[in-house]
C-alpha cells in the first residue's frame, strides 16, 4: 500500500527528510510544501560584481560527533563529497573571524592566548576571569532527566558569562545552524559540552580529563 508524506518547507531539513523518505522505495510518495519562492531556507549563496561569493545562511559544516557522520553520508550519496572544502587549523581563514556589532561595528573575535589577557572590542574585560570562574559555577538547580536541557545561550551565559555569549557563541551559531543561540537546544547542538557539566560539574574539567585518558596521563583511582 502506497504510502504519501508532505514535508512542511524546503529547508535543509525539510528537503534531508524528504530525499531520506523517497529513499525507502516505491511505497511512499512525498511532497514538500514550501511558501517560499526558492527551496534551501536559508542557505544561499549571492556573488557580488567583484566576485566575492556571500553567504546569507550557514557558512561551513561542523563536521563532529553522529550528527558529523550523517552529513558526511549524506553528502556522499549526494555525490558532493567531491566539493567540501576543508579549512584546517593552520589556514588563515580559521585563525582570523569577524562579526558585525551595533556598538563597534566590524571586529575580530578571539582566537588565541593572547586573548585571556587583553581587552578589545568589543568585549569590556579580559576572557582569562570567566574561564578562571568556569570550574566553580554551579549546576543548574533543576537537572532532572525531563528539565535537564537549556539554550545554549542560558548554558554559556551561566558558565562563562553573557559577553561570550553574545558576541562569541551566537554569531558561531548562526553561521553554524542558521539559528539564534537563545532558541537552539544545548543538548542537541553541543552535547559534548553539556555532558561535560553534567558528568563533571564544569566545562574545563571535563575537557581536561577527557584529554588526559586520551593521552594516557591520567588514571582515575
Amino acid at each position: 500500500m502506497s504510502q504519501r508524506v508532505a514535508v512542511l518547507g524546503g529547508g535543509i531539513s525539510g528537503l534531508a527528510a524528504a530525499w531520506n523518505l523517497a529513499r525507502r522505495g516505491s511505497g511512499v510518495q512525498v511532497s514538500v510544501f514550501e511558501a517560499g519562492e526558492e527551496v534551501g531556507g536559508w542557505l544561499r549563496s549571492e556573488r557580488t560584481e567583484q566576485g566575492a561569493v556571500m553567504e546569507l545562511g550557514p557558512r561551513s559544516l561542523r563536521i563532529a560527533g553522529a550528527s558529523g557522520k550523517t552529513t558526511l553520508s549524506l553528502m556522499d550519496h549526494l555525490g558532493l563529497a567531491n566539493e567540501v572544502v576543508p579549512v584546517p587549523p593552520t589556514h588563515k581563514g580559521a585563525k582570523r573571524r569577524l562579526i558585525y556589532t551595533n556598538k563597534d561595528g566590524l571586529v575580530e573575535v578571539p582566537s588565541g592566548l593572547s586573548w585571556l589577557f587583553r581587552t578589545k572590542p568589543p568585549f569590556t574585560r579580559p576572557l582569562l576571569p570567566a574561564v578562571l570562574k568556569e570550574p566553580f559555577q554551579k549546576k543548574r538547580v533543576d537537572s532532572s532527566s525531563e528539565n535537564e536541557d537549556e539554550s545554549v545561550y542560558s548554558f554559556i551565559t551561566r558558565r562563562l558569562g553573557k559577553e561570550l555569549a553574545d558576541y562569541l557563541i551566537d554569531p558561531m551559531c548562526r553561521g553554524i545552524y542558521a539559528g539564534s543561540a537563545h532558541s537552539l537546544s544545548m543538548k542537541s547542538c553541543f552535547q559534548l559540552f553539556h555532558n561535560y557539566e553534567k558528568t563533571h560539574g564544569s566545562l574545563i574539567k571535563g575537557a581536561f580529563l577527557t584529554k588526559t585518558r586520551e593521552t594516557g596521563h591520567f588514571t582515575q583511582g
